[in-house]
């Protein structure tokens, strides 16, 4: 028996994922707060993505689904593409910050405060991801 019943709609679903997104950026933030690890802070600034793409999946399909009018005559679909765009977007700006981040913390390097206590948010936020997203 599964541990709880997903959603039927595509915006459920979409809800549901940007629910989970928002836990996990929460988590692996707090993670990152705690520990000051440059590592965390990357994957709680990769998690950003995941939040936005969320919201913006679930503004998508709000817009796609839509019926045709005299602007649109096959409809508002195309808008799950640019929502698809934007997202690959933040993936690029999101990979130049992570390395920017990743060359000041090998220039100038520092012990991780709290690395335990990071590790176990951090790890508490993947649980949530594989049991919710």
């Amino acid at each position: 028996m599964p541990l709880f019943v997903l959603p039927d709609s595509n915006k459920g679903i979409a809800l549901l994922s940007l629910l989970v997104s928002v836990l996990a950026l929460t988590l692996k933030y707090a993670a990152y707060t705690v520990s000051g690890s440059v590592a965390l802070g990357a994957d709680a600034m990769e998690t950003i993505i995941n939040v936005v793409s969320a919201a913006g999946g679930l503004w998508a399909l709000g817009i796609a689904e839509r019926p045709a009018d005299h602007n649109h005559t096959y409809g508002h679909y195309k808008a799950e593409y640019l929502s698809a765009v934007a997202e690959g977007t933040l993936v690029v700006l999101t990979a130049f910050l992570i390395g920017r981040e990743a060359i000041e913390g090998w220039l100038s390097p520092h012990p991780a405060l709290a690395p335990w206590s990071g590790l176990a948010l951090n790890g508490t936020a993947t649980l949530l991801n594989l049991a919710g997203g």
